[in-house]
């Protein structure tokens, strides 16, 4: 257990999945608000853009998507793409249509998607094993699913402890 910011993290001794106890208040829980400059983006995206010059340029779902920096990529390797955000505001889902604020809204099939990523946003849904269940249904049979996720055991977590900030207690639901 650790006490962090109100909130304690408890960790299942046979598996590591810890958990953020209790779960943050979904009306402050909006993912954390970040440096998107030229750097910040070049060092996130780039490694992620090299999966999309070697997949097979068909379908791909991005959960978690935010301002749809890695689809905008996507598209221009000639991908057919889909982002879901829950806090995609309004006037981008209207500026994007590729968008959308959950998985019904998509209206995608099962079996549409070749590749299905989530760039750090997994943490942040407070039941992640119900998301992956649909996700496996949308995911083609060859399909490539990506999951990036801060690691509670990297040295960065050990070098910082509870000044972490991964821990993020008020958004990341699950490490």
């Amino acid at each position: 257990y650790l006490s962090f910011g109100g909130s304690i993290l408890s960790q299942c001794p046979k598996c590591s999945l810890t958990l953020t106890n209790p779960l943050p208040n979904p009306r402050h829980s909006a993912l954390e608000p970040g440096f998107i400059g030229p750097l910040y983006t070049l060092l996130k995206e780039y490694p992620r853009v090299q999966w999309l010059r070697h997949g097979r340029k068909e379908a791909v779902l991005d959960i978690g998507c935010g301002q749809g920096y890695f689809l905008a990529n996507a598209k221009k390797f000639g991908w057919k793409t889909t982002g879901i955000d829950p806090y995609a505001s309004r006037t981008l889902s209207s500026v994007r249509k590729d968008i959308y604020v959950s998985f019904t809204s998509t209206k995608s099939q099962d079996k549409t998607f070749d590749l299905i990523t989530f760039w750090e946003s997994l943490e942040h849904m407070p039941n992640p094993l119900t998301v992956l269940q649909r996700v496996r249904k949308l995911l083609k049979p060859k399909g490539t699913l990506l999951i990036e996720i801060p690691n509670l055991g990297s040295l960065e977590a050990k070098v910082f402890g509870k000044y972490w900030f991964h821990l993020a207690p008020t958004h990341h639901t699950t490490h």
